[in-house]
């Protein structure tokens, strides 16, 4: 009898656990979070629904830097497949680095205005135009 006990309490755990926190979640600015539900290599920046039912994705994975002042967030992410274990590399070398930058949205608004995936080039172009955030890499 003690073991079935012991059997169905690990049961337990183990569904709570599959179906429990986030691996990753960290507060960037206010409502915007970079969050992954099940893989750490695999992280999005997206803003979360007041009330804190839920995140609305803005840049997919994987994002591996980000920035942001009052008007702006920006991001940078390697391209991710995902099928393909992440090795720190993009997946394919001519898929390099992607940037973006978000127009914040104010808390009453629906939706935050994304532009991207941007090359180097373009995205620091817009960098220098808009006077965007530094981006700092993502703490892990």
């Amino acid at each position: 009898m003690i073991m079935k006990a012991g059997l169905l309490v690990t049961a337990a755990c183990l569904l709570v656990a599959g179906c429990g926190a986030p691996v990753y979640d960290k507060k960037v600015d206010g409502p915007y979070r970079l969050f992954s539900a099940d893989n750490p290599d695999a992280i999005s920046l997206c803003r979360r629904f007041e009330g804190g039912g839920g995140c609305a994705g803005l840049v997919g994975p994987t994002v591996i830097a980000v920035g942001y002042n009052a008007t702006y967030l920006v991001a940078a992410r390697l391209p991710f497949e995902d099928r393909a274990p992440f090795d720190g590399q993009p997946d394919k070398l001519e898929r390099p680095i992607q940037y973006f930058y978000v127009v914040r949205a104010p808390q009453a608004a629906i939706s935050d205005r994304v532009n991207g995936p941007l090359d180097e080039a373009t995205y620091f172009a817009e960098r220098d135009r808009l006077n965007l955030p530094r981006l700092m890499p993502i703490p892990h």
